[in-house]
């Protein structure tokens, strides 16, 4: 629906807005689908204890010390905070103890891998 008095770009706005929604949502939806079959086929899940605010942090630094690569630390922020690890720990987690399951989570500096 066109409105004669809105600007272009409150249009084009909420286009992406509608998309952004859209893609959040089936993204939410994909979760809840797949914690619950998680959660109905185990008991327990072991996760990394990951601080995704922690590795989300700006690399911007002081004026003194400016930080290196910004702009690239910028779109890896975007990245970690796009993929969802914290929804991803805090659903399933939920989903876990609503069935009655149990979530383990380990320290990823001592956790090796036997590949």
């Amino acid at each position: 629906m066109l409105c004669e008095e809105c600007p272009v770009s409150f249009l084009y706005i909420s286009n992406v807005q509608r998309i952004h929604t859209k893609i959040a949502n089936t993204r939410k939806d994909f979760l809840h689908k797949k914690f619950t079959t998680i959660a109905n086929e185990n008991q327990v899940v072991i996760l990394e204890d990951l601080k995704v605010s922690n590795m989300s942090k700006s690399a911007k630094g002081t004026l003194e010390k400016p930080g290196k690569n910004v702009n690239a630390k910028a779109g890896l922020n975007k990245a970690i905070l796009d993929q969802g690890w914290f929804e991803f720990k805090r659903q399933i987690e939920y989903k876990l103890n609503w069935m009655g399951g149990e979530m383990v989570f380990i320290n990823p500096i001592n956790f090796k891998t036997n590949f």
